[in-house]
């Protein structure tokens, strides 16, 4: 027998899932990512939207497709999420905010529409715990509000 999910809905944005280890919320925002890997040819970087974001990945409408286990570079622009790293050290506010960077490994790959969009699944795995830590404070605290 196919085991249920639960959900549960604490604002119009963010799901709750018993299966998942990470709040999502669901926010339309700009993203840049290339796959990774060792060649000598320079890297093609491809900008999309994501369509939901955790501590755990994101999910990405991509212009191109690509295979389940592929590692991707992903960078996005969120405002003030250095702001709720922990430790020592802090960005200057005044230069402004530094890119989010992980690797992230396709976990999901779905033909989207016909003129070649795909929803792209995937989670993070290389990525630093304490940028891991401020992102899901930035989606519990800002996101889902």
């Amino acid at each position: 027998m196919r085991e249920r999910r639960k959900k549960a809905r604490l604002s119009d944005r963010t799901v709750v899932d018993e299966k998942r280890s990470y709040v999502r919320v669901t926010k339309r925002n700009a993203l840049r990512f290339r796959e990774f890997n060792f060649t000598d040819e320079p890297p093609r970087y491809f900008d999309a939207h994501y369509k939901d974001i955790s501590g755990g990945g994101i999910l990405f409408e991509s212009p191109h497709p690509f295979r389940v286990g592929s590692i991707l570079k992903i960078e996005m622009k969120l405002p003030g999420w250095d702001r709720y790293l922990t430790g020592f050290y802090r960005q200057d506010s005044t230069i402004g905010s530094e890119p989010f960077v992980a690797l992230a490994e396709v976990v999901r790959a779905e033909t989207v529409t016909q003129d070649a969009r795909y929803d792209i699944g995937v989670v993070f795995v290389g990525i630093d715990e304490g940028h891991r830590e401020a992102l899901m404070r930035l989606v519990a605290d800002h996101f889902s509000r």
